[in-house]
């Protein structure tokens, strides 16, 4: 899907997701070992940028975007 839209993929550790976790799930946590995963990988490749969705979730997914700051 990366190739079809040109887009980069970006991957984190778990300690850098919970860096930038802005609220804990435990439920997340319990099958991740990071408390937030969407939001959080959203907020770490924005650049800690504009929040413009939070946390959209749908039935088998769940989607943060953020506004990329170039710093």
């Amino acid at each position: 899907m990366a190739k079809w839209l040109n887009a980069r993929i970006f991957f984190f550790d778990n300690n850098t997701l919970n860096k930038y976790s802005s609220y804990r799930s435990e439920t997340v946590y319990k099958y991740t070992g990071a408390y937030s995963v969407a939001n959080a990988a959203a907020r770490v490749a924005s650049n800690n940028g504009n929040e413009i969705i939070r946390a959209e979730k749908f039935k088998d997914a769940v989607i943060s975007v953020f506004e990329y700051e170039n710093k």
